[in-house]
C-alpha cells in the first residue's frame, strides 16, 4: 500500500521497466482507463530517460468495443496509441488490439486467443478493477475459465465510461480478454486508487471468489500483486 495515487503509479511504472530490463521479448497485457493514465505517462517518462529498446516487445490490449468506428477517438486503440503505443519505439506488428470493426467477431476473438498463445504467453499483466469488481471487461457473471470472448457491458459501466465518451454513444457490448485468459499470465499487478475503489478492493480482498466480483478469481493466480494507495486500501 502506498499514501498516494502518484506513488502507485510510480511504483507499477518501475516494475514494467524491470520486466522489460529483463526480457525485451516481454509480452506486456496493457490495460485502460483512467487508472492508467499516468501509470503510463510515468512509464513513458522513465523509458525515455533510460533510452530503452521496446521494438521486440509485444503488447496485447486486455479489451475494447464493439461498435465504434475504425480508429474512433473513443476505442481503446486510439487510447493505448495515445498514451503508450506511440510513445516509445513499439513494433506496429507486435501490438494486438481486437479487431472489433470486422464482420466476424467470433472469428476475432479465436484469432486474438491464439495470438497470445503463439507469442507464449502473457508475462506481466496490467489490470484495474471496476466499481462493480470487472477485470477487462468481464462483468458480474462472467465464468472464471472464460476466454476471449464479446460480453455485453452492464449499465453501471457505460455510465462510469460515459464521461469519456463525445460524438459517440458508449457501446453495449465489446471483446475482452476472459478470467481464464487473465490468469493464465505469468505476473498480474491489479491497480486501484481513490476512495471510490474502497468498497471493491475490501469485497475482493474479504471475499471468497465468486462470480460476481469477478475480480476475486484473482485469488487463484500464483503470482499477483494488488497495489493500492490509502484511499483504495481504507476499508480493509
Amino acid at each position: 500500500m502506498f499514501n498516494t495515487a502518484a506513488e502507485v503509479s510510480n511504483f507499477v511504472a518501475e516494475e514494467i521497466i524491470k520486466q522489460v530490463a529483463d526480457n525485451a521479448n516481454t509480452n506486456l497485457g496493457v490495460a485502460t482507463g483512467r487508472t492508467m493514465d499516468a501509470i503510463y505517462h510515468k512509464f513513458v517518462q522513465l523509458a525515455v530517460a533510460k533510452k530503452m529498446d521496446f521494438s521486440k516487445m509485444k503488447a496485447f490490449a486486455v479489451d475494447e468495443y464493439i461498435g465504434l468506428a475504425k480508429g474512433s477517438r473513443n476505442s481503446y486503440e486510439r487510447y493505448l496509441h495515445l498514451h503508450l503505443f506511440d510513445q516509445l519505439n513499439f513494433t506496429p506488428e507486435n501490438l494486438f488490439v481486437p479487431e472489433t470493426h470486422l464482420n466476424d467477431v467470433d472469428k476475432v476473438c479465436a484469432d486474438y486467443e491464439n495470438a497470445i498463445k503463439s507469442a507464449g504467453g502473457i508475462d506481466l499483466q496490467l489490470l484495474g478493477i471496476g466499481l462493480n469488481g470487472h477485470i477487462g471487461l468481464n462483468e458480474p457473471g462472467s465464468a472464471i475459465d472464460s476466454r476471449t470472448r464479446v460480453v455485453g457491458l452492464t449499465s453501471s459501466t457505460r455510465n462510469s465510461n460515459k464521461v469519456l465518451f463525445r460524438s459517440e454513444e458508449v457501446p453495449l457490448t465489446a471483446v475482452t480478454m476472459g478470467i481464464g485468459t487473465i490468469l493464465e499470465s505469468k505476473r498480474c499487478l491489479l491497480v486501484a486508487t481513490g476512495e471510490t475503489k474502497a468498497d471493491i478492493v475490501q469485497r475482493v480482498v474479504n471475499g471468497d471468489i465468486n462470480s460476481k466480483v469477478p475480480a476475486t478469481a484473482l485469488k487463484q493466480h500464483q503470482n499477483i500483486l494488488m497495489v493500492l494507495d490509502k484511499h483504495a486500501a481504507k476499508l480493509i
